[in-house]
C-alpha cells in the first residue's frame, strides 16, 4: 500500500478501450504469451510523451493538461467474466503470493526498527495491492455507472483470414459483444479502428497482408491500419527487453504460461514492434478518441446546463417539483434511470469528466445527481456518487475536503448491504488519512472495514484478514499528530489477529508470516502468555504446511511450565500427528 491515494485513483479510473479480435488474431498474439487486449495494455497505460502529459479542452472551453494520462484495454471476455462473477477467488490470488524467505519475518523488535524496515521494504505486502486491484475489477462494469463505458473500440483480424471484411463485421456485431451492449448499459456507438494483424513469422507475406488491408478499407475508409509484429525470429534479443506487461496482466491462464519453462511474454516482439504498437495506440487515442470524448462531454454538459442549471430551471423544480417526469425516467427494474433520461446523462457527464481529470466539472455534476438519487431513493447510486464526489476533492482541493463524502458513501453502502463497495470506499478514506500523514486514523478505517467484512453478510473473511494486516502496518508508521508515534504493540497485536484469521482461511503461509513478525516484538518482553500463544499457533500453521521440523521447534517452545499448562497439553497432542508424516 505504498502508492498515494492520488496514484491509486489515477490508476483505477482511466478511460476504457474495447479490443475485439478474431481467433486467428488472438493466436498470433498468444505466441508472445499474451492475449490481444493484454498485448496492447502497456502501450495505452501512459500516453503523451515522457511525462504522460495530454492536453484536452474542457466543456467550458478551457485547456487542461493531464499528466499520467492513459487508457485501459479490455476484451469482451474480460467484461463477461467480471459481470458474471467468474473472476478468480481472492484466496486464489493470495495463494500466488507466497511470502519469500525475506518476507517471512519483518524482524521489528523496537520502534527504531520501523523506519529502517519501511526504507528497505516500501511495499511489504504486495499481495494486498493485488487483492485491492481484484476488488476494483470485481466491482467494475456496474449498471448505471459510466466510468468503464468504452470510449472507443479496436477491431482486429489476422492477415490470413479467408474474408477479412466479413470477419471484421462478424466479430464487431452487437450480438457478439457482451450482453451489456445489447441491453444499452454500454454504448457500442463509439469510434472504431480496424486493424489487420500481420505475423512476420507466419505463412502470409506482406503483399497478401496489404491486399487484406485494401479489402477492409473499401468497407471502412480512413479507419484501417496494417500492423506487422513478431519481428524477432529467435526471441533471444528480446529476452533483454523489460517485461512491460508484468504489472498490467491479471488473467490466470497468462500467469500459468509464464512460469519457469513457459512462454516469455513478448518474446517475438522486437523493440521496433513495440515502438510501432505504441505509436499506433497513441495516435488512435490522442487524435481520435480524446477529441471524440471532448465533443461528447461538451454536448452532455450543454444539455445538462440547458435542462437543469440556471435560475429558470431552479424555479421550475421548486414550484413543479421533481415528480412530473420521474416515472418515465426510471428504468424498468427501478434501480436507475433510462440511458436517454437527463438524470442518466448528468451521471454520464460526471463520470466522463472524472476520467478526463476535470474534477471541478465532475464535482458539480455529482452534486446535482445526488439530489436526484436522494429524491428517488436510489441509495446505492447515491453512495457511488458520494464516493466519486469525494474522490474529486481528494484529487483537486486536498484530502481533507472529500472525506465527509467518502465516509457518507461507506454508511450508505453498509445500509444497503454492499460490503464490498463499503470496503472500496473505506480504502479511499484510509488513503486520504495516509496522504495527510494521519496513519493512526488510517489504521482505524482499515480496522473498521475488517470488522464489517468479518461480521456482515456479503463480507469476505480473507479480505478481513488483509485489512487488519494493513492496519498493523499503519500503526507501525508514526502520525503527524502530537503524541502519536510508532505503536509497536498495536502493530504486533493486529498481526496476531491477522495470523489467526489467515489460519481460519487456510492461508497458512500468510499466517506463519504474521505470527513470526509479531513474535519478534514479544521476544524481548517477558510476556510469557503471549509468547506461548504465538509459539503454539506458529507450530500449528507449520504443521499444516508439512514442515515437521519447524513445527516441533515451536511446539517445544510452547512447553513452558512457567505459564498456563493448556498450551502444554495441546502441544503434546500434536506430537503424534507430526510423527505420522515426518520422515
Amino acid at each position: 500500500m505504498n502508492q498515494s491515494g492520488q496514484q491509486w485513483v489515477s490508476s483505477i479510473y482511466k478511460p476504457t478501450v474495447l479490443v475485439v479480435g478474431s481467433g486467428k488474431a488472438h493466436a498470433i498474439c498468444r505466441r508472445n504469451g499474451v492475449g490481444l487486449a493484454d498485448m496492447l495494455k502497456p502501450f495505452g497505460a501512459r500516453l503523451g510523451g515522457g511525462d504522460g502529459a495530454v492536453r484536452f479542452r474542457t466543456p467550458n472551453q478551457g485547456l487542461k493538461v493531464v499528466r499520467g494520462f492513459g487508457v485501459q484495454m479490455v476484451s469482451p471476455d474480460e467484461i463477461s467474466q467480471i459481470s458474471s462473477g467468474k473472476l478468480p477467488k481472492l484466496e486464489h490470488i493470495l495463494s500466488r503470493y507466497i511470502p519469500t524467505e525475506r518476507q517471512m519475518c519483518d524482524d521489528i523488535g523496537e520502534c527504531d526498527d520501523a523506519e529502517r524496515f519501511f526504507r528497505r521494504n516500501p511495499d511489504p505486502t504486495p499481495w494486498f495491492t493485488a487483492a485491492r486491484i481484484h476488488l476494483h475489477r470485481s466491482l467494475s462494469f456496474a449498471p448505471h455507472e459510466f466510468t468503464e463505458q468504452p470510449i472507443g473500440m479496436i477491431v482486429v483480424v489476422a492477415a490470413n483470414e479467408d474474408s477479412p471484411g466479413q470477419k471484421l463485421a462478424q466479430i464487431s456485431a452487437l450480438g457478439n459483444l457482451p450482453s451489456q451492449f445489447a441491453s444499452g448499459a454500454l454504448d457500442g456507438a463509439v469510434p472504431c479502428a480496424y486493424w489487420v494483424l500481420h505475423d512476420k513469422q507466419g505463412d502470409v507475406d506482406l503483399d497478401k497482408a496489404q491486399k487484406a488491408l485494401e479489402q477492409i478499407e473499401r468497407r471502412y475508409p480512413n479507419k484501417c491500419s496494417l500492423i506487422s509484429i513478431n519481428s524477432a525470429k529467435d526471441g533471444q534479443a528480446t529476452k533483454k527487453l523489460p517485461d512491460i506487461w508484468a504489472d498490467l496482466i491479471h488473467t490466470d491462464d497468462i500467469k500459468k504460461e509464464n512460469k519457469a519453462g513457459g512462454i516469455v511474454r513478448g518474446i517475438f516482439l522486437s523493440q521496433e514492434d513495440r515502438k510501432i504498437l505504441g505509436a499506433k495506440v497513441s495516435e488512435l487515442v490522442l487524435k481520435t478518441l480524446v477529441p471524440s470524448l471532448e465533443r461528447k462531454l461538451a454536448h452532455l454538459n450543454h444539455e445538462v446546463n440547458e435542462k437543469r442549471k440556471g435560475l429558470g430551471n431552479t424555479l421550475k423544480l421548486m414550484f413543479t417539483g421533481r415528480k412530473s417526469n420521474r416515472q418515465s425516467a426510471l428504468s424498468a427494474d427501478g434501480t436507475g434511470y433510462h440511458m436517454t433520461s437527463i438524470e442518466a446523462k448528468i451521471r454520464q457527464a460526471a463520470d466522463y469528466a472524472l476520467l478526463m481529470a476535470d474534477y471541478d466539472t465532475a464535482a458539480g455534476h455529482y452534486r446535482t445527481a445526488k439530489g436526484d438519487y436522494q429524491h428517488d431513493k436510489l441509495y446505492r447510486l447515491l453512495a457511488t456518487a458520494n464516493e466519486l464526489h469525494g474522490l474529486c476533492f481528494l484529487l483537486s482541493s486536498g484530502p481533507r475536503h472529500g472525506l465527509s463524502y467518502i465516509e457518507s458513501a461507506v454508511q450508505w453502502y453498509v445500509a444497503n448491504g454492499d460490503i464490498q463497495r463499503a470496503t472500496r470506499a473505506a480504502l479511499w478514506a484510509a488513503d486520504t488519512f495516509r496522504t495527510a500523514g494521519q496513519n493512526y486514523k488510517a489504521a482505524l478505517q482499515l480496522k473498521r472495514a475488517s470488522e464489517r467484512e468479518s461480521h456482515c453478510a456479503g463480507g469476505s473473511a480473507v479480505r478481513a484478514a488483509l485489512l487488519v494486516e494493513q492496519a498493523a502496518y499503519m500503526f507501525l508508521k508514526p502520525s503527524n499528530i502530537q503524541g502519536q508515534g510508532t505503536m509497536i504493540r498495536k502493530y504486533a497485536f493486529h498481526l496476531i489477529m491477522a495470523g489467526h484469521m489467515y489460519h481460519k482461511c487456510k492461508l497458512h503461509h500468510h499466517g506463519v508470516r504474521c505470527y513470526a513478525s509479531a513474535r519478534c516484538v514479544f521476544l524481548r518482553k517477558r510476556w510469557f502468555h503471549v509468547q506461548d500463544h504465538i509459539h503454539y499457533d506458529l507450530a500449528k500453521n507449520l504443521q499444516l504446511l508439512r514442515n515437521p521440523e519447524q513445527a516441533l521447534r515451536f511446539f517445544s517452545k510452547a512447553l513452558n511450565f512457567e505459564t498456563d499448562l493448556s498450551p502444554f497439553y495441546d502441544a503434546l497432542t500434536n506430537f503424534k500427528d507430526i510423527d505420522d508424516y515426518s520422515p
